[in-house]
């Protein structure tokens, strides 16, 4: 309900009065921007959140997710080619796979290895993404658990 109510186009009948925003306020008006801005980004934020975990109550969305990102990230190694496994030897789609999920576990794999610098910030990024979807999906499942 709460996120009905941070539409943009409804913002102002349940929040102009908390936030005083006068009833002539004019999008030339600074007070009519930020109001609108902050409503509008709150109202997206309930979206992701619903769509990564369901407001903590559905751990199959979070592991939906981690999957879409296991599979970006392999997009991005591939555009970047940033990955080494030896000399005279060639990087398969696998091996980006495997090298995607071993960043996102956090584990490493002494084959393979990021060259690229992009790769190498791919590669950070993926484990700190993967660590805060494994930490979501725990509190959901926590959530879940708690309920039945």
């Amino acid at each position: 309900m709460e996120k009905m109510t941070h539409h943009p186009k409804l913002a102002r009948k349940y929040y102009a009065k908390i936030d005083r925003l006068p009833e002539e306020a004019s999008p030339k008006s600074w007070t009519w921007w930020r109001f609108y801005v902050k409503y509008t980004l709150k109202w997206i934020w309930d979206w992701i959140i619903e769509g990564l975990c369901g407001y903590g109550e559905r751990p199959f969305r979070t592991l939906g997710a981690a999957l879409v990102v296991l599979l970006v990230f392999t997009g991005l190694f591939l555009l970047t080619g940033g990955l080494s496994k030896g000399p005279n030897q060639t990087v398969t789609f696998r091996d980006y796979f495997l090298f995607s999920l071993a960043s996102f576990a956090t584990i490493d794999l002494p084959p393979l290895r990021a060259t690229c610098p992009w790769a190498q910030f791919f590669a950070t990024l993926e484990a700190i993404t993967g660590i805060s979807l494994l930490a979501l999906l725990m509190f959901t499942l926590g959530n879940r658990i708690s309920r039945s």
